[in-house]
């Protein structure tokens, strides 16, 4: 489909002219550099896992972006500059066969490499772990959840060739999903654009919307299986979550017992410092990640901070069911009343 501008004083549409990326000096990795860091143009609702990534010790090549999508499969997504795209569904085919036996744990261990290149400082595996659980709605991240055996492929080119959509439709037809996306660049005043169209499958197709419908069925049925148990603090009746339990156990203790330093406060609850030294974090350091692509990860809000020897500091809101039973032990151990809610 061809791009026009609409030039509103005469009321007519002027073309835009086609360029490529070879002309415009953009290289296949620059546009994978852009795409991870702007996922939602080829995929919607899904999260970059890692890139450039490969899962096999003998394996030269590497998956180019892996991501999750919001039903919890895995996506491959396979780059080409060119204009055919030659060989890519195969490519793809091998890696999506690479990834499709990862654990939620392996998962977790490669966005924690990820997240760690991206904004500049170690992300253990568990807060990785912590960001996918949020990520796909789900209450814990345990590293033996299950993630769907099923894997999307989505090959990324400029064109493709006769040969590669027949295959594509075929493969579908057999059941692996597999979407082929053309990136159209356009120069404009001295810019470059992007133009982004699916052309397999066809968006409308009977057979791509019963396909979306039970995906959206599985992942509801997923879900409904998850931990979301609640809890109740001392004589007060709210039934909490995991993350407001944690941040009303803290709050709570930090006002009865004024510690001077965060040392007190780690001394106080030693079995959650030993599993996880970062569940609070100062003011700055909040609301540096929360300016990063890992987004909010802290209770960060003027009421919500903890005040410790004249310095702020934030409670992390990423709690699931391993990481807080440490901090339950500890609160019990120093006389909280702590229970599940009926």
């Amino acid at each position: 489909m061809a791009l026009f501008q609409f030039n509103s004083s005469d009321c007519i549409l002027e073309g835009v002219d086609r360029t490529t990326f070879q002309a415009e000096g953009i290289t296949e990795r620059q546009i994978q550099q852009a795409l991870v860091k702007s996922i939602s143009c080829l995929l919607p609702e899904s999260l970059v896992v890692c890139d450039e990534r490969g899962f096999w010790e003998d394996a030269s090549r590497r998956v180019d972006i892996l991501c999750l999508d919001r039903n919890g499969d895995l996506v491959v997504v396979e780059l080409k500059r060119d204009e055919t795209a030659a060989q890519a569904d195969l490519q793809a085919l091998r890696y999506a066969a690479m990834i499709s036996t990862m654990s939620f744990g392996q998962i977790a261990d490669e966005h924690a490499k990820f997240l760690s290149k991206s904004i500049g400082r170690l992300v253990d595996t568990t807060e990785a772990a912590e960001a996918l659980s949020e990520f796909l709605g789900w209450e814990d991240s345990d590293d033996d959840a299950e993630i769907n055996q099923s894997v999307r492929i989505v090959l990324a080119a400029t064109d493709f060739s006769k040969e590669l959509t027949t295959t594509a439709l075929w493969l579908n037809d057999q059941g692996i999903a597999i979407e082929c996306v053309r990136m159209l660049p356009y120069k404009y005043k001295g810019a470059v654009l992007v133009d982004f169209h699916r052309v397999i499958p066809v968006p409308n197709s009977d057979e791509f919307r019963t396909k979306l419908r039970e995906k959206a069925l599985e992942s509801e049925i997923r879900r409904n299986n998850r931990d979301y148990t609640k809890y109740v603090l001392g004589d007060d009746d709210s039934k909490l979550a995991k993350r407001n339990l944690a941040l009303k156990i803290l709050q709570t203790w930090v006002q009865q017992h004024s510690p001077q330093t965060l040392k007190q406060l780690h001394e106080a609850f030693p079995i959650t410092y030993e599993s996880r030294p970062s569940f609070v974090a100062t003011l700055s350091e909040a609301q540096r990640v929360a300016q990063t692509k890992a987004g909010n990860r802290h209770f960060s809000e003027e009421s919500e901070r903890l005040m410790i020897g004249g310095d702020q500091y934030c409670v992390s809101n990423q709690w699931g069911k391993d990481s807080i039973a440490p901090l339950i032990q500890d609160a019990r151990n120093i006389g909280f009343q702590v229970t599940e809610s009926e």
